[in-house]
C-alpha cells in the first residue's frame, strides 16, 4: 500500500466530523489492505460513536486476514458481547464471504440467542445454502 494514501486515509479517520470518519473507514480496507485490521479494531475498542463502532466491524470483514476474521467469529459467538455489535460482525462476515460461515450462522440462528442476532444469522445461513 501506498504509505502517503494509508496515512491520509487513517487521518480522517480520526477527530473528524462523523460522514468524512465514516467515508475514511469504508475506504481503509482497499487503501491500505491487511493493515486496516488493527486500526479498525482500535475504532470499534475505543470510539465512543456506536455507528463508528458498528462501520469498523463492518469494514473490517473486507480486510479477509485470519486475525480479522477470527475477531469476528469471536465477537459473533461472544454472549457478554451487545447485539449490536454481535450482528455487525455477522453481517461483515455474511457480506463478505457467507459459504465460509455456514456453520456459524447455523450455530447463532439455532441456539438460544436474542432475536435480533438469530434472524441476522439466519438470513445468512439461509443466503449460504442452508434451511
Amino acid at each position: 500500500p501506498d504509505g502517503i494514501a494509508v496515512g491520509a486515509v487513517v487521518a480522517a479517520t480520526g477527530d473528524r466530523p462523523q460522514g468524512v470518519k465514516l467515508a475514511a473507514m469504508e475506504a481503509l480496507p482497499g487503501v491500505a489492505g491487511e493493515e486496516a485490521y488493527g486500526h479498525l479494531r482500535g475504532l470499534f475498542e475505543s470510539d465512543p460513536d456506536p455507528v463508528v463502532r458498528a462501520l469498523a466491524l463492518r469494514a473490517m470483514g473486507r480486510v479477509r486476514t485470519p486475525e480479522a476474521r477470527d475477531f469476528l467469529v469471536t465477537t459473533a459467538r461472544n454472549r457478554a458481547v451487545a447485539p449490536e455489535w454481535r450482528t455487525a460482525a455477522i453481517d461483515s462476515l455474511g457480506t463478505v464471504a457467507a459459504d465460509e460461515h455456514a456453520a456459524l450462522f447455523e450455530e447463532l440462528s439455532s441456539r438460544d440467542e436474542p432475536d435480533v442476532v438469530r434472524l441476522v444469522a439466519n438470513r445468512f445461513r439461509v443466503a449460504s445454502g442452508g434451511r
